[in-house]
């Protein structure tokens, strides 16, 4: 296993810094995530979308909810 202490020196014959690989990865991310946003989009138009907001229950009160009076209490969140 190779632990890097940051004090390495650097290869010269690897010209890629560490800060270019970052922004190919995070440039990979953004890339992927507006691909999956605009898959999204095609899935479920924007009319649709509020449409079914329009329909959707009041949402509860989180700040009612933490002054109810005394007791056990569960905040919870459900993710598909």
């Amino acid at each position: 296993m190779l632990v890097r202490t940051g004090r390495e020196k650097r290869d010269p014959a690897r010209p890629q810094s560490h800060a270019l690989i970052m922004t190919n990865v995070l440039d990979r991310i953004v890339a992927s995530t507006r691909q999956a946003i605009e898959r999204r989009r095609a899935e479920l138009p924007l009319a649709e979308l509020e449409r079914r907001l329009a329909e959707a229950p009041a949402v509860r009160s989180f700040r009612a909810a933490l002054e109810r009076g005394p007791g056990v209490g569960i905040i919870a969140e459900i993710k598909k």
